[in-house]
């Protein structure tokens, strides 16, 4: 899979539970309140906790809670993952923010 439309968003990836994991970055192809279909080079396995920070336009998305859910290694040694957002609040202010985003449209 080759990634390089510029609608997706840049994210970057800590592991709060793991001091022994680097931070990360990668970049989310879809978004939705409750989860996202996200592509890293930092291998990700089901059940992986995580914290993601990215911008939204006119709102940064700072340490949204999220557990991968299923991914699975590309040909070209990307990991594409589904994140399901575990925090309610994360997900109600998420959102809020893509309406926001969709009315703007």
């Amino acid at each position: 899979m080759r990634v390089s439309a510029a609608r997706f968003i840049p994210a970057s990836v800590r592991f709060p539970e793991s001091e022994a994991r680097q931070d990360a970055w990668g970049r989310i192809l879809e978004l939705q309140s409750n989860r996202a279909r996200f592509l890293t080079r930092t291998r990700l396995e089901k059940g992986d906790r995580l914290s993601l920070s990215f911008d939204l336009p006119g709102e940064p998305m700072k340490d949204i809670s999220a557990e991968v859910s299923a991914g699975e290694r590309d040909e070209d040694g990307y990991y594409l993952c589904v994140l399901l957002f575990s925090d309610s609040a994360d997900r109600v202010r998420l959102g809020r923010v893509l309406q926001k985003i969709l009315v703007r449209s």
